[in-house]
């Protein structure tokens, strides 16, 4: 069985790769192809998979994607409020994949393209 959902929240390629791969992690799930430029996921399951589950394990990596049945758009995204505190120069990617690797100036990484994260003090 296939079910097409909206998600909210990607921004880029690496985005679209780390939803894919959090949607996948769910019990059930056979198959899931994210479309960056639809914003939408077609997930293929052995059973019906309530949406709510999809939506617990998107909230568990951090809350940056939502998902939402197809023409139900959330109104607003509530947005994380940054770290308190100073940047210390060093940046990283915020999927990690070239590991703990860090850059010393912001910029994409070279891997997935995302834009590059300063590391903040909070001292």
């Amino acid at each position: 069985m296939k079910h097409t959902y909206s998600i909210s929240g990607m921004t880029c390629n690496g985005c679209r790769g780390h939803v894919e791969k959090i949607l996948s992690t769910v019990e059930g799930v056979k198959l899931v192809i994210v479309d960056l430029q639809k914003a939408e996921a077609i997930i293929e399951m052995d059973r019906h998979i309530p949406i709510e589950t999809f939506a617990e394990a998107l909230k568990n990596d951090g809350g940056r994607y939502h998902i939402h049945k197809q023409g139900h758009q959330i109104d607003e995204v509530k947005k994380d409020e940054k770290a308190k505190g100073k940047g210390t120069g060093t940046f990283y990617c915020p999927m990690h994949c070239e590991g703990e690797k860090t850059y010393d100036k912001a910029g994409d990484c070279p891997v997935c393209g995302m834009d590059l994260v300063e590391e903040r003090s909070l001292s």
